[in-house]
């Protein structure tokens, strides 16, 4: 970091210029910095101003990244290009993707900006052209959003949407966001957002515009939904809104946007809208302030016109809305205006409540700078990247980064300076009217304008500087030999600001399938992300060796002493002679179920796992599991869940322990954050060919009465392996399970836990197969239910033999329970009894006489269960007579499903019992 000395030239003159103030600190410090100039060095002799950069991050393929601004590619003229990096944004070659504009836009495109699908690796670009008028005097702006296919191999353009006015009657600087749905109805399903000024007559005054397209990476992707966001009407004049319409998402489905709305000429309110599902409320974006949006501000001045900052034009194109991906209420906004002293003025401002308030002060000021863009990370960290002139003239693109929701304001990082006074710094507008910030992860990336004289000192809180172009640090050159110089010009930059490096980026995958595996992406890009998850149990201190493209093996826990284990990665390796770093698990256990809170899964520390420099991924080794213990009383049908904590990588909150994840804000914590997992998932052995039942618990998180709300999230193509799947609660009929859609267990009470049934035909499978059943527990029934949590039932089908021993496994834990609640003799006999066959090794024919020995104490057994008052709690006195008539028909065929069904249903009987007494988790 550079001296303060820089930023403060004159004082405390100095200090109000620029809306610092020397207390500001660091809340959240930087790693390093990394800034790029994109021009490659087959380019080194373009003399042009390269202006509004703009950036994307492919988040499922973070190396693979793509780029924009005002450029001609001189291979293909005609065409217009973009920037590629599949290295993380280090080096950057240009390629042509569309069709190009004529001479009426100063290079192919007259604006451009562009994002990645979150899971699916297209890219959508958002684009102006323009084009002579046959019919008159004007020219034609073309407004066109396309969808990028094989975008680093051979790339098709796909026309999504496309419409024309007569210039100045036109759409303007279309602004693109896109993301995959990761869960509920639409998972998978590329959404793309385009907030446009669309000034065509027949739209204005009301010209405020977000452009939906809900379902973009079809094959035949449907036409996007021109959803007027404007509900005042804008006098004449301006006779329309202000330029610049920025939009920002969550991944439960929620989008806001933000726009100038004018009241004059010279008068304007910063408004905001929230559209609740995916951009097609009914009417859309109503969903916020009666409909109509909230004023963040009423009046202020508006900037526009032919209003300059040193020389760069700015007005009504500054504005920039993020949303904190852990909370869908925290939204915070930036704007300009000329509500001060200087021409214009950056405010920022944040909504605790989903946009409703804002707040009458700003929490940052920033005189004489423009261009603000927001993002969030990961972990909740807010970072405002902006240009500013300084009493010197210096042209300064600065980003400030705060831990602490800019409760002291941060010391900026400044990436650029420049003399404005240098004559590439000649046109009005030669910056543009937008920088683009972005958050990988923990990360933030985005990319600006500045000017490309390569001196170091130019750029002084960057570690790493890249100039592609022919340089010597002092000039640039255009030729590798170095004899032709040639005057500095705009380039866009590309940039990294890295919050957690690499080497000390540590993770637990999410997800692993057989051809790859979560490589630590923030946010996972598998919405059922607790399927296969790399924390498990086992029954002996022994990892089960997991397979890079598998899951690790989870063992049921058993009553008694257990073994944790944890697989751990890192992004990258550290440098050679790098010191070992610690990392440190730490094990919680839950209810299986929704709504269940997490406790610790012991008391003693975890050994650290230490990873040498060259390691990328260690598991706990075998002697080496957290060993935990089970009480005696407890169910064995639990999740895990588990915390990473390291010097360089710290745990953040929210923390798993005492927690339900999705509560008591719709937060996705686990699903944002690498450093947390989740396994949800029960694997039942069942005899194949038979119908066998199985238990989740389901509890009401919330303080109120509510329905509980539970979606079908598996896809078609696993239920095709089964022949029936019935659902079963108090409160709703017997149900089929389809994909999609939404079972409700009606008025539930504030912590009310309730039992869901799910009875299967049990398929016959090949060893592995994913037959996974997946609910996730949502805010109401629909396509506007968000995802909090979710659990999954996977049958496992067996021969008899082994379902056989898997249901006097269970008989063991479950008659033990009864031992260790009541005292009861016979619970202690039988369990002995049982613990004893299971060793000795047994046939089917002893299976039956065993059982036959035990069916005259089955119901004493049953009866030490008080029985509850519910009429929502099952009853095992059902399965328990057709256990019963099975044993005295001796056919193991019969007996094996229902001595599973009995003890599933004792076994959770037994556990809301204990609910109902000591509460969940007891």
């Amino acid at each position: 970091m550079k001296s303060l000395k820089h930023f403060f030239p004159m004082g405390a003159l100095a200090f109000a210029f620029l809306g610092l103030s020397l207390l500001g600190s660091h809340p959240a410090a930087a790693q390093k910095v990394t800034v790029v100039d994109m021009m490659p060095s087959s380019l080194s002799d373009d003399q042009a101003d390269q202006s509004e950069a703009n950036i994307a991050v492919d988040p499922a393929s973070p190396s693979n990244l793509a780029a924009s601004a005002f450029i001609i590619n001189p291979v293909k003229p005609s065409e217009a290009s973009i920037f590629l990096s599949s290295n993380g944004g280090l080096s950057w070659s240009l390629k042509p993707i569309l069709p190009g504009s004529t001479s009426v836009c100063p290079t192919s495109f007259c604006d451009v900006t562009l994002r990645f699908g979150g899971t699916s690796g297209k890219l959508y670009v958002a684009a102006l052209t323009a084009k002579p008028d046959t019919q008159s005097d004007g020219d034609i702006m073309v407004y066109q959003i396309n969808r990028i296919d094989d975008l680093f191999g051979s790339p098709t353009p796909v026309l999504l949407e496309e419409r024309t006015g007569l210039i100045p009657d036109c759409p303007d600087q279309p602004y693109v966001q896109a993301t995959t749905t990761l869960g509920g109805e639409g998972t998978d399903l590329d959404r793309v957002f385009v907030g446009v000024n669309d000034a065509r007559l027949a739209r204005v005054p009301q010209t405020a515009t977000v452009d939906v397209n809900p379902n973009a990476a079809a094959t035949s992707p449907a036409m996007d939904l021109e959803q007027k966001i404007e509900a005042a009407m804008p006098p004449n004049p301006p006779g329309r809104d202000g330029s610049a319409v920025r939009t920002a998402f969550h991944s439960s489905g929620v989008v806001y946007a933000a726009f100038y709305s004018p009241t004059s000429n010279s008068k304007t309110n910063i408004v905001v809208v929230r559209d609740d599902n995916w951009g097609r409320s009914m009417p859309p974006f109503s969903d916020l302030g009666g409909g109509s949006g909230v004023s963040v501000v009423a009046g202020t001045a508006y900037s526009g016109g032919g209003t300059t900052l040193a020389k760069q034009r700015v007005g009504r194109s500054q504005i920039s809305i993020a949303v904190d991906p852990n909370d869908v209420k925290s939204v915070w906004l930036a704007w300009g205006d000329a509500n001060g002293q200087a021409p214009i003025t950056l405010h920022l401002r944040h909504s605790p409540d989903g946009g409703l308030s804002w707040g009458d002060k700003d929490l940052w000021t920033l005189g004489f700078a423009t261009n603000p863009a927001l993002a969030v990370n990961s972990i909740g960290q807010v970072a405002l990247l902006y240009q500013q002139v300084d009493q010197l003239g210096l042209w300064e693109t600065q980003i400030g980064i705060s831990g602490d929701g800019f409760a002291v304001p941060p010391v900026p990082l400044v990436l650029s300076i420049a003399d404005s006074s240098s004559i590439a710094f000649g046109a009005n507008n030669f910056i543009g009217d937008y920088v683009h910030l972005m958050a990988d992860g923990k990360n933030f990336v985005g990319a600006f304008t500045a000017l490309n004289k390569p001196v170091p000192g130019n750029f002084p809180d960057v570690e790493d500087l890249v100039f592609q172009r022919f340089h010597d640090n002092v000039k640039i050159y255009k030729d590798a030999a170095k004899t032709f110089s040639i005057p500095f010009s705009i380039d866009p930059f590309f940039f990294r600001v890295e919050m957690a490096l690499s080497d000390n980026d540590f993770f637990v995958r999410d997800w692993t399938e057989a051809g790859s595996h979560d490589p630590g992406l923030e946010p996972s890009s598998h919405s059922v992300f607790y399927k296969t998850s790399d924390v498990w149990n086992r029954a002996d201190n022994v990892s089960g060796s997991p397979a890079t493209t598998a899951a690790p093996p989870h063992v049921d826990p058993q009553p008694g002493q257990n073994f944790a284990f944890v697989r751990v990665g890192r992004k990258a390796q550290a440098v050679a002679g790098a010191p070992d770093v610690d990392v440190l698990p730490h094990f919680y256990y839950a209810d299986f179920g929704a709504g269940l809170p997490y406790k610790d899964a012991g008391v003693v520390a975890p050994l650290p796992i230490t990873f040498a420099a060259n390691q990328k991924e260690l598991t706990l080794p075998d002697g080496q599991g957290y060993e935990w213990t089970l009480p005696d009383v407890h169910s064995t049908h639990v999740c895990m869940g588990v915390e990473l904590d390291s010097v360089a990588d710290p745990f953040a909150n929210p923390s798993l322990k005492n927690r339900v994840p999705g509560w008591p804000t719709l937060d996705t914590a686990v699903l944002y954050d690498n450093n947390k997992a989740q396994r949800n998932i029960i694997f039942p052995e069942m005899k194949v060919m038979s119908k066998a039942h199985y238990y989740a618990l389901v509890r009401n998180a919330a303080s109120v009465t509510r329905n509980v709300c539970l979606r079908l999230d598996s896809p078609v193509s696993i239920l095709s392996s089964y022949t029936s799947i019935q659902i079963d609660a108090c409160g709703i009929a017997t149900t089929s399970y389809r994909p999609g859609s939404t079972v409700c267990l009606p008025g539930m009470t504030a912590g009310e836990v309730r039992a869901l049934k799910v009875t299967v035909d049990v398929p016959q499978s090949a060893p592995g197969a994913d037959l996974a059943l997946a609910f996730t527990e949502v805010t109401q029934p629909g396509p506007a239910g968000k995802p909090r949590d979710g659990f999954a039932i996977s049958p496992v089908g067996t021969t008899v033999d082994a379902a056989a021993v898997a249901n006097l496994k269970f008989q063991v834990a479950v008659f033990g329970r009864l031992a260790a609640l009541y005292g009861d003799p016979a619970a202690q006999y039988w369990t002995t009894k049982t613990r004893d066959l299971l060793a000795s090794g047994f046939t089917l024919s002893q299976y039956v006489a065993f059982l036959q020995q035990v069916r005259p104490y089955l119901n004493r057994l049953t009866d030490l269960v008080p029985r509850s008052t519910s009429t929502c709690a099952p009853s095992p006195y059902g399965d328990l007579d057709r256990l019963h008539g099975a044993i005295q028909g001796a056919d193991p065929q019969l007996i094996v499903p229902s001595h599973n069904d009995y003890l599933q249903t004792l076994d959770v009987v037994i556990t809301l019992s204990q609910i109902a007494v000591n509460g969940p988790g007891a």
